[in-house]
């Protein structure tokens, strides 16, 4: 996880957040929305349709956090993490 949230490529590391993300879901799921919010978020800015490439993955990261959480504290912290900057979701992540 930590090599490669140091990815030179910002790609790169969007996937790595919202990959790890999940694993967050098990002792602090709120914190988990936040940093998958934030990774779907750059995915999108850096024009990465997730939907269409990697879906199957980052459908099941979603389920896996969303099913730790109620249906609207997943939406607005998907929302909140989404303003974030990549320094805060980096320290939610390694936290």
């Amino acid at each position: 996880r930590a090599r490669a949230l140091r990815a030179d490529n910002p790609l790169l590391r969007a996937h790595a957040m919202a990959y790890c993300a999940p694993q967050l879901a098990q002792s602090d799921p709120n914190r988990a929305a936040l940093v998958f919010g934030y990774a779907t978020a750059r995915l999108a800015g850096l024009e990465w349709d997730w939907r269409r490439h990697g879906a199957p993955a980052m459908e099941n990261a979603a389920r896996a956090i969303a099913a730790a959480l109620d249906g609207d504290d997943f939406a607005a912290s998907l929302e909140r993490g989404a303003e974030w900057t990549e320094a805060e979701a980096v320290a939610a992540l390694t936290a």
